[in-house]
């Protein structure tokens, strides 16, 4: 879809998006943006945003090491962190 006809009938380019299907706009025959439906899903959502990546290996928190960022340790911050819930 592009630019122009974004401009002249936004509701068919959301009816696209609702319906499960990414509209992609374009800019003189170049894609520029894609507008996509968000995702039920919290984790898909943020795959779709980009601020988080899919990987073929499974997440474990246990493998975490801790990072020295300066005079505090990131140990220190989450138990502090943690101690404040409490």
């Amino acid at each position: 879809m592009g630019i122009r006809e974004l401009k002249q009938n936004p509701s068919a380019a959301i009816a696209i998006a609702k319906a499960g299907q990414a509209v992609t706009v374009s800019e003189r025959g170049e894609p520029v943006a894609l507008i996509i439906p968000i995702p039920k899903d919290p984790i898909e959502l943020l795959i779709a945003q980009g601020k988080m990546l899919r990987g073929s290996k499974s997440f474990d928190v246990r493998t975490i090491q801790p990072i020295d960022i300066g005079a505090v340790k990131s140990e220190l911050l989450i138990s502090e962190s943690r101690s404040e819930r409490a």
